[in-house]
């Protein structure tokens, strides 16, 4: 028998319901959690502002409190 009459072979090749929705879950957690250090750093930089630091030193609390490099924190800084 190969594997085109064998409904079990094809199955092998192809995700479970159970795979999709875990991975579906997973991709969930993660946009959550992007979506929260967003909201964190938007946050900060608005107190940080009002408080009258300039974007630089801005920049390197973002990226010392949040452990991201300079560079990702300079996009998030610029965002806002």
């Amino acid at each position: 028998m190969n594997e085109q009459s064998d409904p079990k072979a094809l199955n092998k090749q192809d995700p479970t319901l159970d795979e999709l929705l875990k991975e579906a879950r997973q991709n969930g957690i993660l946009e959550g959690r992007l979506t929260e250090r967003m909201t964190g750093i938007r946050l900060l930089t608005m107190a940080y502002r009002q408080l009258g630091l300039t974007d630089l030193q801005i920049i390197e609390r973002i990226s010392t409190e949040f452990h991201i490099s300079t560079s990702e924190a300079t996009l998030y800084v610029y965002s806002v």
